[in-house]
């Protein structure tokens, strides 16, 4: 073959600009995902520290004046959601210019509206899909990225205003954001919103799927929550609905560091059909804040307890098995989401001694572990599962035919 001396001579050139450059501009990669490089986490609390999630602080109505009046003197950590119930932050900068706050969280943006489909004109996912939302943050729509930037910015700033005041910056409430729009959102805030490191980001997905766990702070709400979480909200379970003394002992046997009590009113509504957030009249009043910031801060965080070494289970509340799955025809077993850290291991008995190992699939139905054995149910000796994490077994059995569904 006849040796062509100006290809190769390009192709060498090609290449030792990709070299030079590669340190400047990223050399010649196709990707164009943000550089994903974790930033320094801030130093967390050494115990857990509990506030409000006053959700629609900023709303024109809510009584911001009997709201700082009832805080606790000292320092109190409060969140909110921003731009939903009103564009100003006026109510916002009363609060920190109390010096009651410590700590200030700020979700960006209401994803639960995207899932819902009730985002109002006024909102980042007004008129889209999750998957519509996702795919044009991915693509860098210029109104999502718009309103993201300002409102961003707005906030960051408050940073340098208020220096005794950590804040807490969250991209979306409950979200659902695929890992190329959670990066494009975070490359956007971190490298060219906020380009420091004095302060926290909350990671509150909806569901089990946790993206970046190293970066961020990981949130989950419910008074029953994944023990790995560092935020916990009520959100969405009033105070006054709950075991406040549960809530509080799960918290002492987690990793959680800042504990966010929630009521209905903090959103300015009560339970029934949806209103719009921005024409909601239902905010607390005095005594309401008052009872509520009362029933948040009332019982102490006990000391931990113990962790069980062992449990055992039948089928049934959650626990699922599953003898034929859709997917590929093999067993397939879920553990009820009380269990929501993933166990080390888990594993089947067989009918001819020994067991077999199940690989673990997910969180699926919504949040429940899922594990899927690569043989058919016929090759099991019963329905029974062990799972170990650490130093914790769980069993989980109940009848002799491993090819009839329990639940």
């Amino acid at each position: 073959m006849k040796w062509n001396q100006n290809y190769y001579l390009q192709l060498l050139l090609f290449v030792l600009l990709c070299f030079l450059s590669s340190g400047l501009i990223g050399g010649c990669s196709k990707s164009s995902k943000p550089n994903p490089k974790p930033p320094v986490r801030p130093e967390l609390p050494s115990e857990v520290i509990t506030g409000i999630d006053a959700l629609a602080l900023d709303r024109q109505v809510f009584d911001v004046d009997s709201f700082i009046a009832e805080l606790p003197e000292g320092k109190t950590p409060v969140r909110k959601l921003d731009l939903t119930f009103n564009e100003s932050i006026a109510n916002t900068i009363k609060l920190l210019d109390s010096g009651k706050v410590n700590i200030f969280g700020v979700h960006f943006q209401n994803y639960t509206c995207v899932t819902n489909g009730v985002c109002g004109d006024y909102a980042y996912g007004h008129g889209h899909t999750v998957q519509s939302f996702n795919q044009a943050i991915k693509s860098n729509d210029a109104r999502i990225l718009g309103m993201f930037r300002h409102r961003a910015k707005m906030h960051c700033d408050l940073i340098d205003q208020y220096p005794s005041v950590r804040f807490i910056f969250s991209y979306a409430l409950e979200h659902q954001l695929s890992e190329a729009a959670y990066l494009t959102l975070n490359h956007v805030f971190r490298k060219e919103i906020c380009d420091r490191q004095d302060y926290w980001i909350a990671n509150n997905p909806l569901n089990a799927h946790v993206l970046f766990p190293q970066w961020d702070l990981y949130e989950q709400h419910h008074h029953s929550f994944r023990a790995s979480a560092f935020i916990n909200s009520l959100d969405g379970e009033d105070i006054d609905q709950i075991d406040t003394m549960v809530w509080k002992q799960n918290l002492a046997n987690a990793d959680v560091k800042l504990a966010f009590g929630w009521a209905w009113k903090m959103n300015c509504r009560v339970p029934g059909p949806f209103v719009d957030p921005r024409n909601r009249t239902d905010c607390p009043n005095r005594d309401e804040i008052r009872h509520i910031i009362f029933k948040t801060f009332k019982d102490p965080i006990p000391a931990p307890q113990p962790p069980p070494t062992s449990a055992n289970e039948s089928w049934g509340a959650g626990n699922l098995w599953k003898p034929v799955s859709e997917s590929d025809g093999n067993l397939v077993v879920l553990i009820r989401n009380q269990y929501r850290d993933q166990f080390d291991s888990c594993k089947v008995p067989l009918k001819s001694g020994g067991w077999e190992a199940l690989r673990f699939a997910g969180y699926t139905n919504p949040d429940r572990q899922t594990y899927r054995a690569s043989k058919n149910c016929n090759r099991f000796s019963e329905r029974k599962i062990v799972c170990q994490r650490g130093d914790f077994k769980l069993t989980i059995s109940g009848g002799s035919d491993a090819c009839r569904r329990a639940d």
